[in-house]
């Protein structure tokens, strides 16, 4: 450099600044001019942490890099992870016409912001990642060599509010799983003009009306006018119109080829930019494709029902070239019967557009106005900052995509949080909204997770994430059920990803291997299909390139179980099972039906076939070894659905099979299995709390049942006693409590079968009692599952019982559980609940020490505050909300830093545990009651039951179980020392309550598929308590639709054991 440029701080922002943002961020149309193409050989060089302020550098060597780059800052040979930035620089060779024209710097995406110079000039600074432009001053460029330096900003330096949050939307940088680079990507380079500047041309072609509209973008001085010809992709002229600048001008153009994803026409529009006087000023040329985008209810592209079956990208293009994009995006898409992608977090760059223009493949352009349902967390000003810039920056990209026909809808933001803060609804759909509808109209507008005028889209994870499996199939029920007229239903984003608690889910083991690759893969396939058969216009699972052949290589013609599931369940023509009972009795017909689905534009005609085999055969129509069951031959015209009946015969024995419906390279598949009947143990039962028709049904089943307890009698004659349902107890019941007690512990057995028991008013209560005496109370907490998984091995319990009998239930949507148990007495559970009023006790020998009681020696060195780690090496930084005791990084005293408590407990066989922040993050500690011996508590101690407790930090607090104690009725006290640090060197301690309650000798023999107990057994004396929190009585009626010869075995096996 031979002039340093201007020295210029970029401030954080501020209101007087968001009229520059607005100005910086609106930009072109579907074309950069480039009248100077700047891509190419660049150089770079790094700032170092700390160093933004500083000048240009002068003894540094500059390394060579490469414009548009958008991995440069993840090079670890770049070594630019941890600075605050990084200045790039390209010298420019411009004839001496050249250099004596207007010109404006043009570029699509310069991340995190940046200031440039021109030959020393500075230019406005700019602030966001959106198109922009900035018009460089008169007699900036020169003949010859140039000079463009760009001050590119990093992670660090990005504009921040007192929350933390970023002041502009970031998109998926907000999370840990999101890019964070700073780059340049797409094209840059200087537009030319002579006087005035053609910013945007935006480009409406009708093929029903043959008509094309142009709409310009920029400041024309008085009199201006523009000649536009419109021609198609071989040049032939179509039409040619002339009038004001500033209007819409409209051409007429008959012959005006469609653009449809079948025939992907692009076409040509030439825009010139005239004077009054006639001279030219500015001229632009542009692609778009013609077609018409309605909505009544009904998606149309030119009048004609457009179903769109895609998924989901996260800017997986940064990290491929062309040839790379064109196989993702277009040849294993197609493969999969994906057409199409909405872009998550982040819009697509025009190299991608322009490839799905060529190629017919849909976008869903989404905005960075990323919440997922978590608030930004700024104060009123720096919402009001957030929100001005989220508006700028989407509508310069919709500016930027406008031309592109493969941009189907916008969607300008992504889950906002329900809250409304700060006025975020009327926000979003007072001004955000509008604003897209009127800079660029056409086209449907999408609120993620959200209503609009023309869609309901919904992001379903229900039976995913957690719930039962039936779940998705009941919001989607309900979503159509409730479906505003005029609007399509749409499920943007579902299916997601498999981590630990989905295996566990789904399979009850912890193994990654090939069985829950199949299990994910049928999940997702029959979720799509249940939103084929209701009739869902928008359908995207998420996400694309988890099913790809990117490291995946499962079989030849599908790298993963995944990707051969949607492929057919996605297909155009499919076909679909309405629900099936997986449990079916050996030797029956099943009456099942298939459902014929044609989103395709012609009549389809289905040979529809039906096989039952035990393989499964994984969406391979050559797997299908089995006899031929049925076969019907079915047209279907397009966009209807037929549902075809069946009867499929079931095998007289008991096995596991598959259900198949194919329809030549498509298939529905679903598991049955046959069960043959369970012959009822002789024992004979008492059942409480029962109604009429469930005894009548037990007696069906072969039960000895006897309904009630006569409290006259002296004993209870009965080998088993049922609890059906507490809430139905009667006075008469009740008043035999204590003769129940003492028959319990006298070597009775006792089921008890339904969730709830009884409030601490009702006398009931007085029944059972815990080994100690007192009351066996629980309280329950939602855990809807369809699975339970067995606990250790009690072969009477599990007899004739598989895994696979246990995963999935027939009736009430497949949930076997709606609730768990928490109780004080079950091993590895907390003892007590907390909301926002404090601790609730759930047993009445719980002792609470807070940890505000806590007597400390320590200084505050960062008050009641935590702090997280970030960035590389790792440092801390504050965040507001007070849990934690110790948060320091100065070394503690000889001894280390200490901290007692004195509390009272009645005399108790105990165990200690700990509500506190997770322990891989805190210090370990060592603990002592009484002046005993000490006791560690490392960092490796297990932290369960983990909850979220900030919803403006990544923050969970969890049980973890210190040890057994037994104490003495009286005053106790418990000492607490921390002589070595956690992560970081760091000190840190986050208890917020230590508890103390009694031991007990219950057992949990099964699990729900949430890893909560269901099933418990718990000795009372001589005799045994087994709690089941499922849901079984309608499964042991067999007049039910929900009957279930599962759910009757582990029933009878339970009264049996």
């Amino acid at each position: 450099m031979k002039q340093r440029p201007d020295s210029r701080r970029t401030a954080r922002f501020r209101d007087a600044r968001l009229a520059r943002i607005l100005a910086a961020v609106l930009v072109t149309g579907c074309a950069l001019a480039q009248d100077v193409d700047l891509a190419g050989a660049w150089e770079l060089q790094g700032i170092p942490a700390g160093g933004w302020e500083a000048s240009v550098p002068t003894g540094a060597p500059w390394q060579p890099a490469t414009v548009p780059a958008p991995r440069w800052q993840s090079e670890p040979s770049a070594g630019l992870q941890d600075g605050d930035g990084v200045w790039v620089r390209r010298r420019f060779h411009l004839a001496a016409d050249q250099a004596g024209r207007g010109a404006a710097l043009e570029w699509e995406m310069v991340r995190w912001g940046f200031e440039a110079w021109v030959n020393g000039v500075a230019l406005s600074a700019v602030e966001g990642w959106a198109p922009g432009s900035l018009d460089l001053p008169p007699s900036t460029l020169r003949p010859g060599d140039n000079e463009i330096l760009l001050k590119v900003r990093g992670w660090k330096r990005v504009p921040r509010g007192s929350s933390g949050e970023v002041l502009f939307p970031i998109g998926s940088a907000r999370f840990s799983w999101g890019n964070r680079d700073a780059f340049v990507d797409g094209p840059i380079g200087l537009d030319l003009h002579d006087g005035a500047r053609v910013r945007a041309a935006l480009v409406d072609g009708d093929p029903l009306a043959g008509t094309v509209s142009v709409a310009l973008r920029g400041d024309f001085p008085d009199g201006a006018v523009q000649v536009l010809r419109v021609s198609d992709g071989t040049g032939r002229e179509l039409g040619t119109a002339q009038g004001p600048a500033a209007s819409v001008l409209t051409a007429a153009c008959p012959g005006l080829p469609a653009w449809t994803p079948e025939t992907p026409v692009l076409c040509a529009v030439e825009v010139v930019l005239r004077a009054a006087d006639g001279r030219e000023l500015d001229r632009r040329s542009t692609a778009f494709g013609a077609r018409r985008l309605t909505v009544d209810g009904t998606l149309r592209l030119d009048g004609r029902p457009l179903p769109l079956l895609g998924s989901n990208l996260v800017h997986e293009w940064l990290r491929q070239d062309a040839d790379q994009r064109r196989r993702f995006l277009v040849e294993d898409a197609r493969a999969m019967n994906v057409r199409g992608f909405r872009t998550h977090t982040m819009p697509p760059p025009a190299a991608v557009a322009e490839l799905c223009d060529r190629t017919g493949q849909w976008l869903l352009a989404e905005m960075p106005a990323t919440y997922n349902g978590i608030p930004t967390g700024l104060d009123e000003a720096g919402e009001r900052q957030w929100r001005a810039a989220a508006t700028a920056m989407t509508l310069a990209w919709c500016e930027r995509l406008h031309n592109h026909p493969s941009i189907l809808a916008w969607v300008p933001i992504n889950e906002p949080p329900m809250d409304a803060s700060h006025g975020l609804t009327a926000w979003i759909y007072d001004d955000l909204i509008p604003a897209v509808r009127r800079a660029s109209p056409g086209r449907p507008v999408i609120s993620a997770w959200g209503s609009t005028d023309e869609v309901d889209d919904m992001h379903i994870y229900a039976g995913w994430w957690g719930g039962h499996e039936g779940q998705f199939r009941e919001i989607c029920e309900r979503q159509v059920a409730a479906r505003v007229p005029g609007r399509i239903l749409a499920n943007t984003e579902y299916i997601e990803d498999i981590s630990a608690d989905r295996v566990y889910r789904w399979t009850g083991t912890a193994d990654w291997g090939g069985k829950i690759q199949l299990r994910y893969a049928a999940i997702g396939a029959e979720q799509t299909e249940d939103m084929r058969r209701l009739g869902y216009t928008l359908i995207l699972p998420y996400w694309f390139s988890n099913w790809t052949r990117s490291g995946n290589w499962w079989r030849a013609d599908a790298p993963t179980p995944m990707f051969a599931a949607l492929r057919s369940a996605m297909a155009p023509a499919t076909v679909a099972w309405e629900p099936v009972e997986r449990n079916q009795p050996a030797g029956s017909t099943l009456a099942a039906v298939a459902v014929l689905v044609n989103d395709g534009a012609t009549a389809s005609e289905f040979r529809l076939t039906v096989h039952l085999q035990a393989d499964d055969p994984a969406w391979s129509p050559e797997a299908l070894a089995a006899p031929l069951l049925a076969e019907r031959v079915v047209t279907v015209a397009p966009g209807e659905r037929v549902r075809v009946p069946l009867q499929v015969p079931l095998p007289s024995d008991e096995q596991e099979l598959v259900l198949i419906a194919r329809a030549g390279p498509v298939m529905s598949q679903r598991r049955v299995r046959t069960l043959l009947p369970t012959s009822a143990p002789s024992v004979r039962v008492r059942v409480i709390g029962a109604p009429a028709t469930a005894i009548a049904a037990l007696r069906r089943l072969g039960v000895q049942a006897l309904a009630g307890i006569d409290p006259s009698r002296h004993t209870i004659d009965a080998d088993v006693v049922v609890v059906w349902e507490d809430a139905v107890i009667d006075a008469t019941t009740q008043a035999a409590a204590g003769q129940l007690n003492a028959w319990l512990k006298a070597g009775g057995r006792m089921l008890l079968m339904r969730q709830r028991l009884w409030a601490d008013e009702n006398p009931w209560t007085a029944f059972p009692r815990l080994p100690d005496g007192g009351f066996m109370t629980f309280t329950t907490e939602a855990d809807a599952a369809s699975t339970v998984w067995r606990m250790g091995e009690d072969a009477a319990l599990w007899r004739g019982l598989r895994p696979a009998h246990l995963d999935g239930w027939n009736g009430l949507s497949g949930a076997i559980v709606r609730e768990a148990m928490v109780a004080p007495w079950l091993p590895g559970f907390p003892p007590v609940l907390q909301n926002a009023n404090g601790w609730i006790p759930s047993g009445t020998q719980a002792v609470i020490v807070e940890g505000e009681a806590l007597a400390r020696d320590w200084p505050a060195d960062h008050g009641d505050a935590r702090f997280v780690s970030e960035g590389k090496p790792r440092t801390y930084s504050h965040v507001r909300g007070g849990y934690a005791l110790l948060c320091t990084r100065q070394a503690p005293p000889v001894g280390g830093y200490t901290a007692r408590a004195r509390f009272t407990s009645p005399a108790m066989a105990g165990r200690l545990q700990a509500f506190e922040h997770g322990r891989m993050g805190s210090s370990p500690f060592r603990w002592r009651l009484d002046g005993g011996a000490w006791r560690e508590a490392g960092t490796d101690l297990t932290c369960r039951r983990l909850v979220r407790v900030s919803t403006q930090a990544n923050v969970w607090f969890g049980w973890s179980e210190l040890g057994d104690i037994d104490l003495t009725a009286g005053e106790h006290e418990i000492e607490i020392v921390v002589d070595q640090p956690g992560h970081d060197a760091a000190w840190l301690l986050a208890l917020d309550a230590l508890l103390i309650t009694p031991r007990h000798s219950a057992t949990v023999l099964a699990q729900s598929g949430g890893g909560k107990p269901v099933i418990v057994d718990l000795a009372v004396g001589a005799g045994r308590l087994t709690c089941a929190q499922l849901l079984l009585a309608d499964r042991l009626d067999d007049t039910s639709p929900a009957y279930d010869r599962a759910a009757v075995r582990l029933f009878l096996n339970m009264l049996g054991r």
